[in-house]
C-alpha cells in the first residue's frame, strides 16, 4: 500500500474505510498505519505529535490536517 497514495485519497475526503477495502483490508487500521509512517518520513515525528497530543485528534484528522503539507514534501 503506497502511504502518498493513501494520504491523497484521506485529503480528498474518502473515508478509512472505504480505501482499506480498496485494497482488499476488512479493517481501516492498515490505512491509518500508512498515512502515520507517511506523515511522519516527510515532517518529522515531533509535528506529528504535536497535534496528536491535543484532545479530539484522531490519526484520520491529522492526516487531513498534515497530509496537503507532506504531498507537497514529495
Amino acid at each position: 500500500m503506497d502511504g502518498r497514495r493513501v494520504v491523497h485519497r484521506l485529503v480528498n475526503g474518502e473515508t478509512t474505510l472505504d480505501i482499506a477495502r480498496s485494497f482488499g483490508y476488512r479493517s481501516p487500521t492498515p490505512v491509518i498505519d500508512v498515512a502515520r509512517e507517511f506523515i511522519i518520513e516527510k515532517l518529522w515525528h515531533e509535528r506529528y505529535e504535536a497535534l496528536a497530543s491535543q484532545l479530539g485528534v484522531g490519526p484520520v484528522r491529522i492526516a487531513r490536517t498534515l497530509g496537503k503539507e507532506a504531498l507537497q514534501k514529495d
